[in-house]
């Protein structure tokens, strides 16, 4: 049977004024063709009813979106921050700590590591490019192709990241403007991109408990990028 990964999701406010549960389709699809079976969590499930996925779920992909909260970790005021959602903050973070606990496999894609960060103790910069001396770009977007290669990025050896890339760099696209500040608990940084910016952390007492603060799902057509799905689904079948 192919293990279940709970997928989270946002909200929009569309033209008609309704508010949607929003999630792009290249997750499922990242998730479909790692051999996993794709299931919505919607933004604002209470925690009881968190309590009850956790017996559902083989595994959990927290997916790019919004900003977190600064009340979260104390973080510095921007003009830049923008589609802040507590509800989902408060979710994402329940869902990696109890992932974290109960030793269950998780991916975090973008606000995904920083979820991680967060609900670890880690701080964010809430604006790199303001806040982080000598910064490259890392905002390519939205005028720029979700697959362009903006940067490389270089992993440390002996990680479960490098184990998956099978090597020591590789080239990624970048839709961010925060990351990585502080360093949570219990969580190691695994790549770096070349300006120093923390781009994949790992837990090296979790069976695989991974965040990149790029977007492969968006990168399918590399072989690379398709592993860390298919890793991290092999990983929810144990």
């Amino acid at each position: 049977m192919p293990p279940i990964i709970g997928i989270t999701s946002g909200k929009i406010l569309g033209n008609s004024q309704l508010t949607r549960v929003s999630l792009i389709d290249k997750y499922v699809q990242a998730i479909q063709l790692a051999g996993g079976v794709p299931l919505v969590i919607p933004t604002g499930i209470t925690s009881a009813e968190l309590v009850f996925c956790r017996q559902v779920f083989d595994g959990y992909l927290l997916t790019g979106g919004g900003d977190i909260a600064i009340e979260r970790f104390d973080g510095e005021p921007n003009p830049r921050i923008s589609d802040v959602d507590p509800d989902r903050d408060q979710m994402e973070i329940e869902i990696t700590q109890f992932a974290f606990e109960e030793n269950k496999p998780l991916l975090g894609i973008c606000r995904g590591i920083q979820i991680i960060n967060v609900a670890m103790g880690g701080s964010l910069f809430t604006d790199i490019i303001t806040q982080r001396e000598n910064a490259i770009k890392h905002d390519w977007y939205p005028n720029v192709a979700r697959n362009y290669e903006a940067h490389s990025v270089k992993i440390v050896e002996n990680s479960i990241m490098y184990q998956i890339i099978h090597g020591d760099e590789v080239n990624v696209n970048s839709l961010h403007h925060q990351a990585i500040k502080e360093l949570g608990q219990h969580i190691l940084p695994t790549a770096y991109a070349p300006d120093g910016i923390i781009e994949a952390v790992e837990s090296p007492i979790h069976q695989f408990f991974l965040g990149v603060q790029w977007h492969p799902e968006w990168m399918l057509s590399s072989p690379s990028m398709v592993n860390i799905f298919k890793q991290f689904v092999t990983s929810a079948k144990t």
